[in-house]
């Protein structure tokens, strides 16, 4: 708070807005969050389809099969986690939404288009060529959630400074 002209108002410096947006269980939510996305990171060759399809039952998958699969799961598990941290952090319900659209789309278009090319055009080779190596960090990291993190971040307390919580 500061006094100006007889008036209190309130600073606008960042340990105010850490303080509104920051509760212990954001701080939780946030921990394990960056704690499960470096897990997913370090175990990133551990072969989930293979692992599902043998639970399930397929006796022999075939190799796009347990490609699709690996590359579905990670996209699946990098965003939940990634929602979850965003979640914590923004409750306006219309910074949720969004989130939940950016999802939609990516899993509903960027992940089939980088499927469908990569398989076309490369096979299940875990190396890109340049052509696809922008939407393979899309699928493979959760590059596009974080972004939208940031922008959210930015359109709360940069852009829009009067919308804090």
């Amino acid at each position: 708070m500061v006094a100006v002209g007889g008036q209190v108002q309130k600073s606008t410096n960042w340990l105010s807005i850490m303080n509104q947006v920051v509760s212990f269980r954001t701080i939780l939510i946030l921990t394990f969050g960056v704690c499960a996305l470096a897990a997913l990171y370090i175990f990133q060759r551990i072969n989930y389809g293979l692992l599902i399809s043998s639970a399930v039952g397929v006796d022999s998958p075939t190799e796009n099969g347990i490609f699709i699969l690996n590359k579905t799961i990670r996209l699946l598990a990098n965003d939940a986690i990634c929602t979850a941290m965003i979640f914590s952090v923004f409750k306006e319900k219309s910074y949720r939404q969004f989130t939940a659209v950016v999802l939609l789309i990516e899993l509903m278009v960027v992940l089939p288009v980088y499927l469908v090319l990569k398989l076309t055009l490369e096979g299940t080779s875990e190396l890109s060529t340049p052509l696809l190596s922008f939407i393979h960090r899309l699928v493979v990291n959760p590059t596009l959630m974080l972004l939208t993190g940031i922008a959210l971040a930015y359109q709360k307390f940069v852009y829009h400074p009067s919308k804090k919580a």
